[in-house]
């Protein structure tokens, strides 16, 4: 067909990377650095607790 051209598509910025709920949840956490955290493991928060739980270990929380 005239006047159509293929584009190719752009590449994703660096700075972004693909996280799923539970991780962001858990990176907020983080960020908001809590002096309690009520949680019950059951799918599918779980996952959740044993992220943050991570950042403990790692030193990134001050607990």
């Amino acid at each position: 067909m005239a006047g159509l051209k293929s584009v190719a598509p752009k590449a994703a910025p660096l700075d972004m990377v693909a996280r799923t709920g539970n991780e962001v949840m858990a990176e907020a956490m983080r960020q908001i650095n809590p002096d309690v955290v009520a949680a019950y493991p059951i799918t599918p928060a779980t996952e959740v607790v044993q992220i943050f739980a991570g950042f403990v270990a790692d030193g990134l929380v001050d607990t």
